[in-house]
């Protein structure tokens, strides 16, 4: 499933005649038919806009993306799609990211911003959000009210049975947040037909648009849209594809969201399907291998928490390779889980790195940076932990090379590099 947008630039002075005031802001609006503006008032916007396709109703819908490095135009234009098949207007967030405290001051704040200047009337407002983006959704979620909840890279933990808005969740099989999202086909979650999980063949990236419109389709029908929903042949021609391949998981998955997004005709004809499937001896094998798996994938973790400090950089490399060799094992299952622990490895050497910068305790720094570079050689922030640590020694000419490799490979949080380095550095 493709789309195809069309954006025409034009810079303005003034703001367009629907807005009341000028302010910093990005607007867009998306259209396939015809000739429409987008009019950029400013380089460094607080937030990016999408007006819907349809501006003859009086009534929208909103739609919130919280990406976890604050690139709100990123953000909405991967839910573009959503502004030309529903009335609802998308809005990505440029000041909230990971560990911005008062995500929801600025939420709220952006919110009421497109309220005033385009007096708009939003009858349900839905968010979502990837990594540390869908932590915060979520956490919006519980003080605010919405009408729908997408949680991309991320989930809440332990799963509440009982929301008051339907919910969508989705992570890669290499995703090592996947376990926060995960539920088997004994589980309550799965006759809950608010909450649907799924999963895709990828790491921990934001999902492709065929699964972020399921995802917008599902909360959009349970609100009461007519959802333009993919037929439900299709979800069940994608199962019985993963049950021919042996990836039984993914085939559960395409089931309940078959069985979850039906109509009341299909209902009991995906319901067949889904509980041949689980009955069946290949399904039951491979799901036993699945769990045994995800518990020494999470064993693993616990004991690289506890050695991180006691072992050596020497141990740590030839782990660090044998990690390396599972990924490429043939079968899936113990390859992915793997993938997972490796990433979950990167996750906590960047926090134990990023932290040690923050005390006068450098003891463990040299082999913190060995080990995040034997984890993720082409990782744009490991380039600029080398330059900062390169700074904290004099290190001059070595610091402005190291920032520059992490800027060309994608460093872009100018805010931290001005917090610490002087503006010499930094151009």
């Amino acid at each position: 499933m493709k789309f195809k947008l069309v954006f025409f630039l034009i810079f303005l002075s003034l703001a367009c005649r629907n807005a009341n005031k000028s302010s910093n802001l990005t607007i867009a609006v998306d259209s396939t038919d015809k000739i429409s503006s987008q009019i950029l008032l400013s380089q460094k916007p607080p937030y990016f806009f999408i007006l819907p396709s349809d501006t003859n109703s009086l009534n929208y819908q909103l739609l919130i993306v919280l990406d976890p490095h604050g690139d709100g135009k990123n953000a909405a234009q991967r839910f573009a799609f959503v502004a030309r098949r529903y009335p609802c207007a998308v809005i990505g967030l440029n000041e909230v990211k990971n560990n911005t405290l008062n995500f929801e001051t600025l939420i709220s704040k952006a919110v009421s911003d497109v309220l005033s200047r385009f007096q708009f009337k939003f009858d349900k407002v839905f968010i979502v959000g990837f990594s540390g983006g869908a932590r915060m959704a979520y956490q919006y979620s519980e003080k605010h009210q919405i009408s729908g909840l997408i949680l991309c890279g991320a989930g809440p933990g332990r799963i509440p049975e009982k929301l008051d808005f339907p919910l969508v969740m989705i992570a890669g099989l290499q995703d090592f947040n996947f376990t926060e999202q995960y539920y088997n086909a004994s589980s309550n979650l799965m006759q809950n037909h608010s909450v649907i999980a799924f999963a895709f063949s990828g790491k921990h990236e934001w999902p492709d648009t065929t699964a972020l419109s399921v995802a917008v389709d599902f909360v959009f029908k349970k609100s009461g849209f007519l959802a333009k929903i993919e037929k439900n042949s299709d979800f069940l021609q994608m199962a019985k594809k993963y049950e021919t391949q042996g990836r039984y998981f993914l085939a559960l998955k395409m089931l309940e969201v078959a069985v979850k997004t039906d109509n009341q005709y299909l209902r009991n004809e995906n319901q067949q399907a889904l509980s041949k499937l689980i009955k069946t001896e290949k399904y039951n094998k491979y799901m036993t291998q699945f769990e045994q798996n995800l518990t020494k994938e999470s064993d693993r973790n616990r004991n690289y928490v506890k050695n991180i400090d006691i072992k050596d950089f020497a141990w740590w490399k030839s782990e660090i390779i044998r990690i390396d060799k599972k990924t490429k094992e043939k079968n899936e299952i113990i390859a992915d889980a793997y993938a997972r622990n490796k990433g979950f490895l990167g996750i906590l050497m960047y926090s134990k790195i990023n932290n040690l910068y923050n005390t006068s305790d450098t003891l463990f720094l040299d082999k913190y940076l060995k080990i995040y570079e034997q984890l993720e050689p082409k990782n744009p922030d490991l380039f600029f932990f080398k330059a900062r640590q390169a700074y904290l020694k004099n290190e001059n000419e070595d610091c402005k090379k190291y920032l520059n490799q992490a800027k060309n490979m994608g460093f872009s949080d100018t805010l931290k590099i001005n917090s610490v380095f002087p503006s010499n550095f930094s151009q």
